[in-house]
């Protein structure tokens, strides 16, 4: 490891000569070991004051790495965002990965980040073999009751670890073009790729709710029941028709915004518990924009095993981005 003297000395070097004031630390290990953080850290507010640099750990901070007292100071130090590795919520896809297993710690981070006025994303994992849908859904119930948002990360093999070999052998060549996440690289027995498609659009819709709905009702928690009951009686302009696909015009100057389009959307997936897109026709017709909405191939498995823990789930928002810088 390099010692704090000589990542101060960088980051004083950066600034002199580029005038650079945010950085980003890849070591996803900065905070494993806690008292050397600390130092780094402590050295930051001596040499530059607090809250002079901008601070990012975007490849992600293990959850379990962080107490109260490093969040503080990294919040004094410059860190404005928290980016955090959580992997699953499940103890037996915890152990199969070997990650630590323990949602309390997992809990009392997110509340004390939320506490120091830290917004977070924390990162879970679809499709990694070996785990479950079961375990996968319950990854994503555990975030949408935190205040977090939710990082979805589709899993891809890395040549040289045991998943890898387990997939493909010792000898099979890596053609490195298949190894990435938006390829959705893994299927199993267990679950496919529409499967994790359909988690995919159920997180980015999790965090829409808890970045441009929630705030606008100045709620900090909200239970699906009356959220249904809002959103289909505020904001379902329109009946879809029987047919699967409908289109309706707006008689106005500008287009939906995307908030405006997600708040449709959510109506239409609260009322007929499916996911639909919406896409904006290009017609010639002055002052009115014309909108074709569809449903979306989606997995009827995932969806039951999301609708049915709802009675006992609530969605939280907490001090997120706004919806323009996500």
């Amino acid at each position: 490891m390099r010692s704090a003297a000589t990542v101060i000395e960088e980051i004083k070097r950066c600034r002199g000569k580029y005038g650079i004031s945010l950085f980003d630390i890849e070591d996803d290990n900065f905070t494993l070991d806690q008292k050397r953080a600390s130092q780094i850290l402590n050295f930051m507010l001596e040499e530059f004051g607090e809250n002079t640099l901008q601070l990012f750990a975007m490849n992600g901070l293990s959850i379990f790495s962080l107490n109260k007292e490093l969040l503080e100071k990294m919040k004094r130090a410059g860190f404005h965002h928290l980016d955090l590795s959580l992997g699953s919520i499940s103890r037996r896809a915890s152990t199969q990965i070997n990650r630590p297993y323990n949602p309390g710690k997992a809990t009392a981070v997110l509340r004390q980040a939320s506490d120091c006025r830290i917004p977070a994303t924390t990162y879970i994992i679809y499709g990694i073999p070996g785990h479950s849908l079961v375990d996968m859904v319950q990854s994503l119930h555990y975030l949408m009751g935190q205040e977090t948002l939710i990082g979805p990360s589709i899993f891809y093999p890395t040549p040289g670890t045991t998943v890898y070999t387990d997939l493909f052998g010792d000898c099979h060549a890596p053609d490195f073009t298949a190894l990435r996440s938006s390829l959705f690289p893994v299927e199993t027995e267990q679950f496919s790729r529409i499967d994790l498609v359909t988690l995919l659009r159920l997180s980015r819709w999790v965090n829409f709710i808890k970045q441009a709905l929630l705030p606008a009702l100045h709620r900090k928690q909200m239970a699906f029941s009356e959220l249904q009951e809002i959103s289909v009686k505020t904001w379902l302009p329109l009946e879809i028709k029987e047919s699967g696909q409908t289109t309706f015009s707006l008689l106005q100057p500008a287009a939906l915004t995307i908030e405006e389009a997600g708040k449709i959307m959510t109506a239409i997936f609260l009322h007929r518990k499916s996911i639909w897109g919406l896409k904006r026709l290009r017609l010639k017709q002055q002052h009115t924009y014309t909108y074709q909405i569809f449903p979306h191939q989606i997995s009827q498995k995932v969806l039951q095993l999301f609708w049915d823990h709802k009675d006992f789930l609530s969605i939280h928002s907490g001090p997120n981005k706004s919806l323009e810088n996500r």
